[in-house]
């Protein structure tokens, strides 16, 4: 059981539609991305949006509207960048990208300023 006290796999819904899993966003849809799609597919969310190196100029703020969550694995060449977009759209974010810490106090600034979501476990 999760948190919610529901069957595995069916969470709340943060913007009030109801019970149902999560729409994710894949930013980063290499090896961890299918990964992660797969584990989230078989816990009963979608992935609405994947991004990867050929669709980075689907990663907008439409777009992100469109999902609950944004999950980051990509590289520090565009972390800082991908995080941002998500943040300034609205949309939570986690991010398992490394060798973007460099710009954290930047990303933690707005997270303060904003009072955004973001998750980050790369130290």
């Amino acid at each position: 059981m999760n948190n919610a006290g529901n069957s595995p796999g069916i969470y709340p819904d943060p913007i009030g539609r109801g019970l149902g899993g999560m729409k994710i966003a894949l930013i980063g849809y290499g090896k961890m991305g299918k990964t992660i799609e797969a584990i989230a597919l078989e816990r009963g969310h979608t992935v609405d949006l994947k991004i990867d190196i050929d669709s980075k100029g689907d990663l907008t703020k439409e777009n992100l509207l469109l999902c609950d969550v944004a999950i980051e694995f990509t590289g520090p060449h565009s972390a800082k960048e991908n995080i941002l977009s998500c943040l300034h759209a609205g949309i939570p974010v986690v991010s398992g990208s490394t060798g973007w810490l460099e710009d954290w106090d930047e990303v933690a600034n707005y997270c303060k300023e904003k009072m955004a979501a973001f998750i980050c476990q790369q130290f």
